[in-house]
């Protein structure tokens, strides 16, 4: 008997953050230990009844039980995009009450599926152009008083801007040559641009440099890549006549 008490105690005391010790009222009874969640996670140990033989009794069985929280979803938007981010948990024995989701340490107020409170849906925004290449998510769930944080989720914002400015020249019969700047997070640039016709929604031409001769008039342009950029397009430049002197010689 002194035996099997001993290997009770050495057993019970092998977390010894949360000590637990049977004693002679627990003959009989099979015993159930959970590690309090707060100490990061939980500790199941079963005994049979206590018994004359010690081949009767089994040893302590210990499942690692931590509860874990990551978000999945795309990793890469475009601004104006709609995504969803699901929470997953692991080892959900407390049942979890709420799940809260944050963006670069900002609470999300909107978007919560209200079937699954686990799924919200966000649109991407444009936090400042090349300024944001990267928006930081997470979630925090919460059971009763015992609250887990998740790692980060790192989504990338394609962002591209593009600028095409307005080209003058001395009369109706010449052409003037538009060039598209594009700005992206992207290291692989355009490999064909497409222009319309910003009056009348044509397409004009694709070439595949950035820059296009065009006669008097108003147009756009919308660049192509190989990998799944946001489709962005550029705002109306004009090929204008200037209101200056056709020509800017001077004369003696």
């Amino acid at each position: 008997m002194i035996f099997l008490l001993m290997a009770f105690l050495y057993l019970g005391t092998s977390q010894a953050s949360n000590e637990f010790t049977p004693s002679s009222s627990d003959v009989g009874k099979s015993l159930h230990h959970w590690v309090s969640p707060s100490v990061g996670s939980s500790a199941y140990a079963k005994f049979k009844p206590f018994s004359s033989l010690a081949s009767d009794f089994e040893s302590a069985e210990l499942t690692d039980s931590v509860v874990r929280v990551h978000l999945v979803g795309p990793t890469h938007a475009c601004p104006g995009q709609v995504i969803t981010l699901t929470a997953v948990v692991e080892n959900d024995y407390l049942g979890i009450e709420s799940y809260e989701f944050r963006r670069n340490g900002n609470y999300l107020t909107t978007g919560v599926d209200p079937l699954y409170p686990n799924r919200i849906s966000v649109t991407v925004p444009d936090l400042g152009g090349l300024d944001s290449l990267i928006q930081e998510y997470d979630v925090v769930i919460t059971k009763g008083c015992h609250t887990f944080r998740s790692p980060a989720f790192y989504l990338r914002v394609n962002s591209i801007h593009v600028q095409l400015n307005d080209a003058l020249v001395c009369s109706n019969s010449e052409n003037g040559m538009l060039c598209a700047d594009v700005f992206s997070n992207h290291a692989e640039a355009p490999y064909a641009y497409v222009w319309y016709n910003a009056e009348t929604g044509a397409v004009e031409d694709t070439t595949y440099v950035p820059c296009k001769s065009f006669s008097v008039g108003k147009y756009l342009v919308e660049p192509h890549f190989t990998w799944n950029a946001c489709v962005t397009t550029s705002d109306t430049a004009e090929v204008k006549v200037s209101n200056g002197p056709a020509d800017d010689h001077i004369t003696m």
